[in-house]
């Protein structure tokens, strides 16, 4: 019985063959024409580049690079922090593909292009962004890119954003920590090496200011002096390149504290690989990677329109306690009953209340999202600290927006005068600088009043003595005696 159910699938899949599967005699010149028949009648921008340079199995190096013009609109609008990640396995040319998402104004992660290339090299890369970047008027608002630790990627991305060297604003590139963190793991796998790898990772996400990151990572390299080899991979990979992949350069961003991974792209990888089993080679070819992504994007894009609509206007479970939560869109309500259940643990706890001066905390999730903590929470449930006035000024951040108000949000921390930051001394050695020159200049102004004031008592000094002179003459004239007769006198 089995084996005739088996038997009667494999006849129906030959009468019925999968249009995403290439013939088996499918040349790759044909392979790629497909896909590009399949775009254009689907209304999307596409652009195939081959480069006449030969890369594996002697093959020439291309990429295929698309994106609807609809979406690619939403791409130019919230371009403010750009994530990209390749994956393998979705067709039978195992080429990658590569995927660039942004969060629109209502938290959902969209795909927005797409690019396959023969080649993970650099060349590739960028010019696949290049098109993307020409199709989005140039991306005027990308202010911040996203990969993993890939090098051909980093270099990709200075390439098609170099920033003023172009008379363009700087792109800040960012590394995901999860695989900045597993690349320390891989690294430093060894258990000689447990002591020092807990060094970079305590420059990673424990320090929130400079200072402290260069300390942990010479700490690593002072625990790693016998190993020249570890040595200079640490001082090469995480000394130098700390502002990429620490914490302490994200502090001064909302958004850049909120999104710290490349997760959002590899759940779209995921999704779109759905009933490929893990090391089972697809057996789509590239115009089967195009209808996938394009049935999967089609389905995201309702997704979007049933977030829109539930954008407002529901009251969640865990707001009773605080009735002014429902004054908060729907996907940030959901963010604050769990600061409730925080607080409710902290007091369980027997923790000490926080002394906050004001409705600001220097918490994570305050400095993520700018809305009250568990300390916040802590502190009004035994003072009553939270005022209607602090919940309006809460409310006002998305009264008209959503999760497009972190882009341009800017949090500043002081820090304690033992935890003074490199920048802080820099401002005040500038600021005494500035009175120094000051009391130069002062001095010199002094300096010259007072040769002046020398020179015109010089100048009547020498003026009264000229006056007395022709005095004298005057009277030796009128008088010869007189000048003897006053000596005998004096």
């Amino acid at each position: 019985m089995r084996k005739d159910i088996q038997n009667a699938g494999i006849a129906w899949r030959q009468a019925n063959p999968d249009p995403r599967n290439p013939h088996p005699t499918t040349s790759l010149e044909m392979d790629l024409s497909e896909p590009r028949e399949f775009l254009s009648a689907q209304h999307y921008h596409w652009d195939g580049i081959c480069s006449g340079e030969l890369g594996k199995n002697s093959e020439p190096v291309q990429r295929l690079v698309w994106g609807h013009p609809l979406r690619l609109t939403v791409l130019l609008r919230r371009g403010v922090l750009v994530l990209m990640d390749a994956t393998h396995n979705t067709n039978k040319g195992d080429w990658p593909l590569f995927t660039l998402m942004v969060r629109d104004e209502h938290g959902v992660w969209c795909a927005w292009a797409h690019f396959l290339a023969s080649n993970q090299t650099a060349e590739l890369i960028s010019g696949a962004l290049t098109t993307i970047k020409r199709w989005c008027q140039g991306l005027p608002h990308l202010r911040y890119f996203l990969t993993d630790d890939s090098a051909a990627e980093q270099s990709a991305v200075k390439k098609a954003f170099p920033g003023l060297l172009a008379e363009e604003l700087e792109v800040f590139h960012c590394l995901c920590t999860v695989h900045s963190m597993r690349t320390l793991d891989r690294k430093l796998k060894a258990k000689k090496y447990a002591a020092p790898k807990k060094r970079p990772l305590s420059a990673m996400f424990g320090c929130t200011t400079k200072p402290g990151c260069p300390a942990e990572i010479q700490a690593a390299l002072e625990a790693t002096s016998s190993d020249p080899e570890m040595r200079t991979y640490i001082e090469k990979d995480s000394l130098h390149t700390s502002n990429q992949w620490a914490l302490y350069a994200t502090q001064h961003s909302s958004l850049l504290l909120q999104i710290t991974t490349t997760h959002p792209v590899e759940a779209w990888h995921r999704r779109i690989k759905y009933g490929t089993s893990k090391g089972t080679k697809s057996k789509h070819g590239f115009k089967g990677c195009c209808m996938t992504l394009h049935e999967k994007a089609t389905q995201l894009d309702t997704e979007r329109v049933a977030a829109t609509s539930k954008w407002r206007g529901s009251n969640l479970s865990g707001t009773e306690q605080y009735l002014e939560m429902r004054r908060f869109p729907v996907p940030i309500q959901k963010l604050l009953p769990d600061q409730l259940d925080a607080m409710h643990k902290r007091i369980i706890a027997g923790k000490a209340p926080p002394t906050l001066s004001e409705m600001s905390c220097s918490c994570s999730f305050f400095r993520k999202f700018l809305l009250p903590c568990k300390h916040i929470f802590h502190s009004d449930y035994l003072f009553q600290s939270i005022t209607s006035e602090d919940w309006t000024a809460w409310a006002e951040i998305f009264e008209d927006g959503g999760y497009e108000v972190y882009e341009t949000m800017r949090t500043v921390h002081l820090e304690d005068r033992e935890e003074e930051t490199h920048g802080e001394r820099t401002r005040q050695k500038l600021k005494v600088g500035t009175v120094l020159e000051g009391i130069r200049a002062r001095v010199f102004e002094l300096g010259k009043e007072v040769r002046e004031l020398h020179q015109q008592k010089t100048f009547r000094s020498g003026r009264n003595g000229c006056v007395r002179v022709d005095a004298l003459r005057q009277s030796r004239q009128r008088h010869p005696g007189g000048v003897l007769l006053r000596a005998r006198r004096q």
